[in-house]
Order: C-alpha cells, then structure tokens, then sequence
C-alpha cells in the first residue's frame, strides 16, 4: 500500500516535468529561424521609431532632435504593441504631443516678432531671439544682463568659450529712455502670455516624454527575446 507521501512526490514530478517541457519548448522556439527573424522585425520597427520620430540622422554624422509622429499602423506595429504595451503607450503620448506642434511653434516665433517690435519699433533688433529662449524656458528673466553701449542698448543671456558675457543688441541707433522701457515691459510680460505659457507646456512635455521613448524604444531595439504574444508570433 503506498504511503501518504507518494501521491505528493508524483504531483511534485508531474509540475517539474510541465515546467521542463514549457521551457524546453520556449528554448527551441527561441532558437528557431522564425522566431528570430520576428525578434529582428520588433527591433528594426523601434530602431525606425526613434530615427524617423524623434532624431534626424545627417550623411555626414551626428543627429538633430526633431518632433514627428509615429506610426502606429500596420500588422508590425501591432505586434510591437502586443510585445511591448508600456513603450507603445509612451509611443502614443508622443504622437498625441506632435498633432499641431509645429504650427504652434510657427505661431510662438510669429509672437516673438510681434512682441518685439512693441519695444523696437521695426529697428534690426536680436530680440526676437531672446524673447524665443525665454518662453521655452532656455534662460531665466533673472539671467538677463543689461547694459548701455554707445548708441545701442544691449542685453546679454549667455557666455563666450572664455565664460565671459556675450551681449547682442535689443536696441540700436539711440535708443531713448521709453524705449528702454518698453523692452524691459515686453521682456517682463512675455512669459506670461497665453500663448507662450501653452507653448511652455508643450515644450516641457517634449522634453520630459523624449528622454523616456529615447530610452524605451533603445531597449527594445537591442532586446534579444521578446515578452507577451502577438499574433504573428511563430509557434
């Protein structure tokens, strides 16, 4: 008659030979042709994600960042999404921060010239430029330098090779006393317009969402195995 232990030690068995086929079936199919040539179609469809979405590679070497949509159509795309649910929902939120981002950058340069021709009256001004690093939020109000030159009242945001500071003129050909003030009015408002605290957010989205996919779509791209199931998986 056997005895109480027997039924357990046989069901421990049962598991450990389940467990052994399961992983000796996902070894082979890990090693198969299929397969690899699937795990070699979710990286390039992350490698052309991040190439075609977020960086533009130059001939000559090196990469710009840039803000494109995504696509997220196809049979490829939704087998990355079945394997990599996080990433594709990064993927969404990029694509959902691209709609309309460049008009409303068009928009905020087009603000920055308004703005600036309040203070310089269609005089050659670098304004414009300042007004552009401020409301992206490149530069603090703080930060900004003034100074009287000759004729020409300038203003300095950002230093030389030699850490020392390189001003650019706001105002030339004499300015007078209300012009100095008018710039420093439009200088001291911009930030807080509408328009340029929509871009700000906009801006700070890129640049929190970019670090986050940059990586994201990196680690699938040189994954060697894939998690979850899609459709096309081979069997």
């Amino acid at each position: 008659m056997p005895g109480p232990l027997v039924p357990a030690v046989e069901g421990l068995l049962f598991i450990g030979l389940l467990i052994w086929a399961q992983l000796e079936f996902a070894s082979r199919r890990n090693e198969s042709t299929a397969y690899r040539q699937h795990v070699a179609a979710m990286q390039d469809f992350a490698k052309e994600a991040r190439e075609t979405g977020l960086f533009m590679n130059f001939v000559s070497g090196g990469r710009s960042p840039v803000v494109n949509p995504i696509k997220m159509l196809g049979a490829r795309a939704e087998d990355f999404r079945k394997h990599y649910p996080q990433v594709a929902k990064e993927v969404d939120e990029w694509n959902e921060l691209t709609s309309g981002y460049r008009q409303m950058n068009n928009r905020f340069i087009a603000i920055t010239h308004r703005e600036a021709e309040k203070a310089t009256s269609d005089r050659a001004t670098t304004l414009p430029m300042l007004l552009g690093d401020l409301g992206r939020g490149e530069i603090d109000r703080g930060e900004i330098t003034w100074r009287m030159d000759g004729n020409r009242f300038e203003a300095s945001y950002a230093v030389s090779i030699f850490n020392e500071p390189v001003f650019s003129p706001m105002i030339s050909n004499g300015p007078t006393a209300d012009d100095v003030e008018r710039c420093w009015s439009v200088v001291a408002a911009f930030s807080d317009l509408p328009e340029v605290r929509e871009w700000r957010a906009r801006v700070d989205e890129e640049r929190r969402l970019r670090p986050l996919l940059t990586d994201s779509l990196e680690h699938a791209e040189y994954a060697l195995g894939l998690k979850g199931k899609c459709e096309h998986c081979p069997a």
